[in-house]
């Protein structure tokens, strides 16, 4: 009897087992586990205590996206946040939990006051419990104080990588004791570095870091200028208004400082900086550029794609893990663009941290999320979060260029960069 009892009982582990690696396929690409929203049910108290606490198993979750706008190349990022949605659910379904997530998807046309007119919508009419995005910093810097003083839910950015909303950050936590708003990325105090070394590594001393002004660009263009700096260099600043419709004064005025590289830092209209670049000459230049050109807007015009494959430009980007590419690839068919693996955890983390605060009280979830990202590892890898900016410790970069490959241009990663390793090239390229 007692072997008949034990038998029955594999017998069902292996077949629970067979379900869950099945129905939970991020798992076998190195994703999330969905052990993790055990967890943090089993943390909260257990599942009756979570159930009561939320007082509902649909748990709402608002996205802001740019659909449209000056970041409409990353329009598809919203895949990958309806890809971890979709994973979660199917994790709840598995582990017999009676939670479901809903998203809900709107665009802020990558334009801060519209950022600020959605979040109010979701919140106020849609009644999400949070939020992921924006992907912009300075749709963020808007955000801040009305998520924490008026609308008062977590907020996590997934792509906002700018010093300047993490400082931001520091002082709401001093001031207040709290502040609602994470990341899922690090900030750009990291990937100035990065980027500072790679152009460094070829014996640059004076540049021109060429910027959008706005939140983002001027937290960047500060980063890079520092760790530039503190290598010896000279980097000279040229802002641009990312709203005009020609940069051609401020491209000129790259000539004053008579530099021996070039530093991009864009958004879409990349595409028309460097067309009206070449018009001037400047590609005499080696070329280096930021995360946020890196998406289809840099190679969509195939005369300026060809010259920056033969210039051999150089570029810095989040790492993107090849296991989060290929996953992506199986379900849609494409490859995603910058930033969809950290958006996809920050889904993730929203979630576990909820349940492992049994509330969405942003309070109580504020030091659930840092709690569960001690424990949490996903496509964009280790999450642990400190507690004074609310993001990642730290991070890694791949270094780009961009090749013709079966007739296309392509984004092809060289190399590599992480606080700890320092910089790493895959292959030996010169930028011309």
């Amino acid at each position: 009897m007692v072997k008949k009892v034990i038998f029955a009982l594999l017998l069902t582990a292996l077949v629970f087992g067979t379900v869950l690696v099945h129905a939970a396929p991020q798992e076998k690409y190195g994703g999330p586990k969905c052990e993790y929203l055990k967890i943090a049910i089993n943390r909260a108290g257990g599942l009756e205590k979570v159930k009561e606490g939320l007082g509902t198993t649909n748990i709402k979750i608002g996205a802001l996206i740019p659909l449209s706008g000056a970041l409409a190349s990353f329009a598809d990022e919203q895949y990958a946040a309806k890809l971890a949605v979709r994973d979660i659910n199917t994790c709840f379904k598995e582990l017999g939990l009676p939670f479901h997530v809903t998203l809900i998807v709107e665009d802020t046309q990558t334009m801060p006051q519209i950022a600020l007119e959605k979040a109010r919508k979701l919140v106020n009419i849609d009644h999400v419990h949070m939020i992921v995005g924006p992907a912009t910093s300075a749709a963020v810097g808007t955000l801040q104080d009305v998520i924490n003083t008026e609308l008062k839910v977590i907020l996590m950015s997934h792509s906002s990588t700018s010093p300047l909303v993490r400082f931001n950050n520091e002082a709401a936590i001093k001031k207040m004791g709290y502040s609602y708003v994470f990341f899922s990325v690090s900030s750009d105090l990291f990937q100035g570095k990065a980027l500072a070394s790679v152009v460094h590594s070829f014996g640059y001393k004076k540049v021109v870091f060429f910027y959008r002004n706005d939140d983002y660009g001027r937290g960047f263009a500060l980063a890079f200028k520092q760790a530039f700096e503190n290598l010896g260099g000279k980097a000279y600043l040229i802002p641009y208004d990312p709203n005009a419709r020609s940069y051609l004064a401020e491209l000129r005025s790259i000539y004053n400082y008579n530099p021996q590289a070039i530093v991009w830092l864009a958004f879409d209209e990349i595409k028309v900086i460097l067309r009206q670049a070449l018009t001037l000459g400047l590609q005499k230049y080696p070329w280096f550029f930021t995360e946020a050109v890196k998406g289809p807007a840099l190679l969509a015009d195939p005369v300026v794609a060809k010259i920056l494959a033969i210039k051999h430009v150089l570029g810095t980007a989040p790492y993107t893990a090849g296991n989060f590419i290929k996953y992506y690839e199986s379900v849609y068919g494409k490859a995603p663009v910058e930033f969809s693996d950290t958006l996809y955890d920050a889904v993730w983390l929203v979630t576990l941290g909820a349940l492992r605060a049994a509330s969405f009280n942003p309070n109580l979830m504020e030091h659930a999320i840092i709690e569960m990202s001690y424990i949490y590892k996903g496509f964009s890898g280790q999450k642990s979060m400190n507690a004074i900016y609310q993001e990642p410790l730290t991070t890694s970069y791949s270094i780009w260029t961009v090749k013709i490959v079966n007739g296309k241009p392509t984004f092809v990663d060289v190399g590599f960069w992480s606080p700890s390793t320092g910089l790493k090239l895959y292959e030996k390229i010169v930028p011309k």
